[in-house]
């Protein structure tokens, strides 16, 4: 069974509305796991129920960010359907965690993904290529490990792991405080 997952805070500018309609065009085998809270919960519910998708949708909360790879890996894709964002780090650790992210097309978003290539892109809002990206992945099986893969790469190849970014941080800690002493 494909599974979907979103994460995020349920507020507006996160469209989680648009992965729930997307979910109501697809094959009913395909579910869609909702992590985080926020004030359009109520409202996120109450699209599901009218939609009949209670069985495919599952709000779970809040998770702590030291499970969200866990999460990740109980999910065959990420979906981000934000009309607004900078370079989430949810898109990163998918990337890293080798699995296929559906996202809008935003600036910080197509700086990581490329679509076809590490990714899915769709425009905001659009509803029906989501849902097309959706199926995509559903007909072609190894599309999705293909695309994982790729970004799980791409991700390495710009040392975007937690290793490699602490041992930046380490590197400009230290000549920091050698050129403080020389200072001194």
């Amino acid at each position: 069974v494909p599974r979907l997952l979103c994460v995020g805070s349920l507020i507006k500018r996160k469209r989680i509305d648009t992965a729930i309609e997307a979910l109501a065009r697809v094959p009913k085998r395909v579910t869609l796991t909702i992590v985080g809270e926020g004030p359009e919960k109520k409202t996120l519910v109450s699209e599901v129920a009218a939609l009949g998708l209670t069985e495919r949708v599952e709000f779970v909360g809040e998770v702590p960010p030291s499970q969200i790879a866990n999460t990740l890996s109980q999910h065959d894709a990420l979906v981000l359907c934000s009309c607004s964002e900078g370079r989430p780090n949810v898109v990163l650790e998918a990337m890293a965690s080798a699995r296929v992210v559906i996202a809008t097309d935003l600036p910080g978003i197509v700086d990581s993904i490329e679509h076809n290539r590490t990714g899915l892109l769709f425009p905001v809002g659009d509803v029906e290529t989501l849902s097309a990206n959706i199926e995509k992945l559903m007909k072609n099986p190894c599309l999705s490990a293909e695309l994982g893969n790729s970004a799980r790469t791409q991700i390495l190849n710009q040392g975007l792991t937690w290793e490699s970014c602490a041992e930046r941080y380490y590197q400009v800690y230290e000549a920091t405080i050698k050129g403080a002493r020389c200072e001194g």
